[in-house]
């Protein structure tokens, strides 16, 4: 009984450090892409909230159609604004009865 404890302890041991080898290993395999998955995974979050929400994406695309270069950049702070006060508020805030419980 030994035995068998003892060789599935130490088999345990040996998968368990290969493992990490192969992390290790896929780790540097996949540094050179961290840059670019960055980018995309912002690029889909940003179509997820144009998914969800289809009255920005018409506004933009109707603001940019008939602008000039000046308009949109004219445009590009208060919009950059606008977005940050909706994320701002659109955290999810605790009723008053959570509150009093606190």
């Amino acid at each position: 009984m030994k035995k068998t404890l003892a060789a599935v302890a130490a088999k345990r041991q040996e998968l368990v450090s290969r493992a990490a080898a192969q992390r290790a290993e896929l780790a540097l395999l996949v540094e050179p892409w961290r840059g670019p998955l960055l980018v995309a995974d912002k690029a889909y979050r940003f179509a997820l909230v144009l998914r969800r929400y289809p009255a920005i994406s018409t506004l933009v695309l109707a603001m940019l159609i008939p602008a000039q270069r000046h308009r949109v950049l004219k445009w590009g702070g208060p919009l950059l604004a606008f977005w940050e006060l909706y994320q701002t508020f659109r955290e999810p805030r605790p009723r008053r009865a959570e509150k009093a419980e606190a």
